[in-house]
């Protein structure tokens, strides 16, 4: 995903080759820098949104956010260029999908954006939301922002008995029984890793398929 895409504006061609690039590193030492459920269950248990952000100027939530940003590294490190890589984006979409559980759990007196002096500067509810007309505490009101869309559930928070339970449009997903409760899971394509699980979690455009030796592939039958 996005290979060869140009680094925009010059500014931002902060490796000197034109292009969006990454640097991920899985080593032991770059651990922890992914969301883990212990971190999701924080989020959730938070009491309220001004709980969630607390300390106001290094807070849990906003360093787990930037966990994924160093992890990928390249220009997902550079702040005033890390929406060049698209998964900025879906990774964003996640952490505001984080807020939104939250907020879902909240009675609407615990859902007000901090006033507090100890609160940053340019951070504060009234301060602008640059480059947006929007003010800081705007963003809490999906009507004054003019949010028109919402999260879908999980798969995985779906139980199932059967992959149609699952109900994939794309037939990506299937159901995972073997711990008793079923789950839906995320399928996997051909050439990839299905261990030593059932021919039902690799997915195939064509053919049949088939978890062999550990790999998913698809077989093609005789018309």
């Amino acid at each position: 995903m996005a290979a060869n895409w140009a680094a925009e504006p010059s500014d931002c061609d902060i490796y000197g080759n034109g292009r969006v690039m990454r640097y991920a590193n899985t080593e032991s030492c770059w651990s922890g820098l992914l969301y883990t459920q212990r971190m999701i269950d924080t989020v959730t248990r938070s009491e309220s949104y001004d709980d969630l952000v607390q300390p106001y100027d290094f807070n849990d939530f906003e360093n787990e956010h930037g966990g994924p940003h160093m992890f990928l590294g390249g220009h997902m490190e550079a702040l005033p260029c890390a929406p060049l890589d698209p998964f900025f984006w879906s990774h964003h979409c996640w952490v505001d999908m984080l807020v939104q559980m939250l907020k879902d759990l909240l009675p609407a007196s615990s859902w007000r954006y901090p006033n507090n002096w100890l609160v940053p500067f340019a951070q504060r509810a009234g301060d602008r939301m640059r480059p947006f007309q929007y003010r800081n505490a705007d963003g809490m009101y999906d009507n004054i922002i003019g949010k028109n869309y919402m999260y879908e559930v999980s798969p995985a928070d779906e139980t199932c008995k059967t992959e149609a339970d699952c109900r994939s449009p794309t037939g990506l997903l299937w159901c995972d029984t073997s711990r008793g409760a079923g789950q839906c899971k995320a399928k996997c394509r051909q050439g990839g890793s299905c261990g030593r699980g059932p021919n039902a979690m690799c997915h195939c455009m064509s053919g049949t398929p088939r978890c062999d030796a550990g790999i998913c592939r698809c077989v093609r039958t005789n018309p």
